[in-house]
């Protein structure tokens, strides 16, 4: 188990334990208390917290998304335009879909989007109608 980016973790097992529960059964308007085996998990922790060499994948792109920044710029010189919210120019994310989708770098619409949340705050700013995507500076 890791603590998000502070890249700490700990070992762990998860058990297998056993035991006995009961439950309300209704019959024939009477209740009654039935006996059950039930299995559950426990944690076992084992050692003590060290560092990890993850990577975190949120920080890094992956090729996809790499051809998509890709597409945005070269939407971005020919239907960039000024746009109030942003410094610099933006495109309409419905050209920058059908760009993606033609030149198949998205498989659908809805890997599109997926993508393009992923992207989102990271590397591209999204209008508040999410009509207008740009790119994020810094």
């Amino acid at each position: 188990m890791k603590n998000g980016r502070q890249n700490i973790a700990m070992d762990f097992f998860m058990d297998e334990f056993s035991f006995t529960a009961f439950r309300k059964v209704e019959k024939d308007g009477v209740e009654t208390l039935e006996q059950m085996d039930v299995k559950t998990l426990t944690v076992r922790w084992d050692g003590e917290i060290h560092p990890t060499e993850q990577k975190h994948e949120e920080d890094e792109i992956t090729p996809a998304q790499h051809k998509m920044l890709v597409a945005m710029k070269d939407l971005m010189q020919t239907k960039g335009v000024e746009h109030p919210e942003v410094p610099g120019r933006a495109i309409a994310s419905s050209d920058w879909e059908g760009k993606c989708l033609k030149d198949r770098i998205c498989a659908s619409k809805e890997a599109f989007r997926v993508q393009k949340w992923k992207l989102t705050d990271k590397r591209i700013g999204v209008s508040a109608s999410g009509n207008m995507v740009w790119f994020l500076l810094g």
